[in-house]
């Protein structure tokens, strides 16, 4: 074969004859055809004895290029034969192909086993091929539930080893224990796999199966109860049940609740060890049962499903919040349903919020207002109202058309005083009245209410036709909280006697001479605590702020050129005027009349206000004194006509 590479000037000169706008093409050599005659016999088996040879084309086909393409149409025929021979010889022989298909796993072991009681497996990888399996890597992916029999409270996830290599024919196996937990009749799937390498390739084979075990007996029982349907905001009771059917002890158990949105926890008769949802039942003797209450509010929309999850296992013993291994999982779906009879509680004509304001010795009328959700009828319906709290006086307590019961502070109607109870039809309502008055009841006996509420919960009970696990006696509620504000005053007061302060100026006061007064501004509180409490008020120009404050280190502040007078009080305290907690500021003025107001009382101090933030029920407090002239009448060396502008 001739190698030596093209001349390159030639190749240029093609590259420009093909591209080139400007190169003009050779002409061509014409070739002159000549007519050859002859004669076909059509006898093979006796050519002709003088046949004419044709010198020209013995050249052609004595051309060296000739020979070469022939050699290499010989070549390729002679390299398809022997690919197909081989071919051949490799699919009837199957001489060293390696196949997953020739490598068999196989497990024995039981069907089905006691859940946490030990059991064997044995595992087989079987070479059907004609080459050695080398670096044969098993592993395994237990399910969840699997403990380690040496340390049951270590879960067993995975497993992974080194087994030899396995020659043609041959096998090796590997026999395993381990103990399972799970509820009874649940399938767990153990999955294998098997890696492997062969001589001369750097491929890696596998080959997978699983091996199926039933639990037939579960060696702990978790069950969890309560009602497939509640009302939106209803209190809801779950019983969470733990029974052993082991033969051993079980220990270090740990108990793990999921809540779903919108429940909020409220109790459980086995105080939680971790939160709210994380119980440690430490040791279970065989057949031992345990059982846990839960009592919570579960809010949400009509028709919508919430979904308790509980799980039980053993503690891992390095993380005590963390389950090691989970024995079982049981799971209480709750659908959220309209209220089967609907309750509503108006306080004063407000039936938005949960919480009324109000102040001691006013009337408060109220409405309980009902509706039947159902699509039947319900019967012998009941409506029970109860009082508590320390503003609530059962003296006042008017129940109307229900029945008061003084002894335990309830108004109770039913189809006895009410006849529309007796049946309310689908989609029928109906309401009752009633009236009270909230009272400062600490104070009759000398320890005045701090925080005064009332609280009234009212609730609806009646029957209708049971349904599966739905209760047969409906009931609905609401609540109602009536929040008392605090008294809070401000008092003000002008005088010349008993003051930090010494006085000077005529009295009457006259015209163009100073005359001082001294101004007392007084907060006084009741049953809660205020903050934020800010005095302000304004000086006229013909009075001046003369810069005496008592007590020393009071926050009050006068800008000069408006006149404004700002006394931040900050925090008064409840009950600050049965104490020497109340807030006071004193400080001094210089009054110096005109000759314009010759004859007159002119203002002093203007109107003063008070603000704050009541903290009890977050309602804002305005208290407003009037205007303050030189008629400073609380003193006892006030005359009529002090007050009067004299010449």
């Amino acid at each position: 074969m001739n190698n030596t590479p093209p001349d390159k000037s030639k190749l240029d000169a093609l590259n420009t004859s093909l591209y080139s706008r400007t190169h003009e093409p050779k002409p061509l050599r014409r070739v002159v055809l000549h007519d050859v005659n002859s004669t076909i016999k059509d006898d093979w088996e006796h050519p002709p004895e003088h046949q004419e040879e044709s010198p020209e084309l013995n050249e052609r086909y004595e051309a060296p290029g000739s020979s070469f393409f022939n050699k290499i149409l010989i070549a390729s025929a002679v390299f398809f034969v022997l690919a197909v021979a081989i071919g051949a010889f490799m699919l009837f022989r199957g001489s060293n192909v390696v196949s997953a298909n020739n490598v068999d796993i196989t497990v024995s072991g039981p069907v089905s086993v006691s859940g946490g009681e030990p059991f064997q497996f044995d595992i087989q990888v079987h070479n059907k091929n004609n080459i050695k399996l080398e670096i044969v890597d098993l592993s395994l992916e237990y399910p969840s539930g699997t403990v380690d029999p040496s340390n049951t409270t270590r879960e067993m996830k995975t497993f992974r080893e080194l087994l030899p290599d396995i020659e043609p024919g041959q096998s090796q196996h590997k026999t395993l224990t381990a103990i399972l937990y799970g509820e009874e009749n649940v399938k767990k799937d153990i999955k294998i796999k098997a890696e492997y390498r062969v001589q001369g390739s750097n491929a890696i084979f596998f080959k997978e199966t699983s091996y199926s075990v039933f639990i037939s007996s579960s060696p702990l029982t978790l069950s969890v109860s309560s009602f497939d349907e509640i009302q939106n905001n209803q209190e809801i009771d779950l019983t969470v049940t733990l029974t052993s059917n082991s033969k051993y002890p079980l220990k270090n158990l740990l108990l793990k609740g999921a809540y779903p949105f919108g429940f909020t926890f409220i109790s459980s008769d086995v105080k939680p060890t971790f939160e709210t949802s994380l119980w440690e039942i430490n040791d279970l003797a065989p057949g031992a049962k345990r059982v846990i209450k839960i009592r919570g509010k579960l809010q949400g929309q009509d028709e919508e499903d919430r979904v308790f999850k509980f799980s039980v296992g053993v503690q891992n013993p390095k993380q005590d919040r963390i389950m090691g291994a989970e024995f079982a999982v049981k799971e209480q779906v709750v659908r959220i349903k309209k209220p089967f009879v609907s309750v509503n509680l108006v306080l004063n004509g407000n039936s938005s919020s949960n919480e009324l304001v109000s102040n001691f010795n006013e009337p408060i009328r109220g409405e309980v207002i009902w509706f039947n959700n159902l699509p039947i009828a319900i019967n012998d319906a009941e409506i029970h109202l109860k009082f508590s709290g320390g503003a609530f006086d059962k003296s006042t307590v008017n129940p109307e058309e229900g029945f008061y019961r003084s002894s335990d502070n309830e108004i109770v109607w039913d189809k006895k005083t009410v006849k529309n109870l007796a049946a309310v039809g689908a989609g029928e309502s109906g309401r009752v009245t009633f009236t009270f008055i909230p009272k400062d009841m600490g104070s009759l006996i000398g320890k005045p209410l701090v925080n005064p509420q009332m609280n009234l919960n009212v609730s609806v009970k009646a029957s209708r036709l049971s349904e599966t696990n739905v209760p047969e006696t409906i009931d609905s509620s609401a609540v109602r909280v009536v929040k008392i504000a605090p008294t809070v005053s401000l008092v003000t007061n002008l005088t010349r006697s008993d003051t930090p302060f010494e006085q000077s100026g005529p009295i009457p006061p006259e015209v163009e001479k100073t005359t001082t007064y001294t101004v007392v501004w007084t907060v006084y509180n009741t049953s809660s605590i205020i903050s934020n409490a800010k005095v302000e008020s304004f000086l006229p120009p013909y009075v001046k702020f003369l810069g005496k404050i008592s007590p020393t280190g009071s926050d009050l502040k006068y800008n000069p050129t408006d006149g404004k007078l700002v006394w931040n009080v900050g925090t008064v305290p409840a009950y600050s005027a049965a104490n020497t907690n109340k807030k006071e500021v004193v400080f001094q003025i210089g009054f110096e009349p005109s000759a314009n107001q010759e004859g007159s009382s002119p203002m002093i101090v203007d109107d003063v206000t008070l603000t704050a933030v009541d903290n009890f029920t977050n309602i804002p407090i305005n208290v407003e004194r009037p205007k303050q002239t030189p008629k400073f009448q609380n003193d006892s060396n006030f005359s009529s006509g002090d007050d009067k502008v004299v010449q």
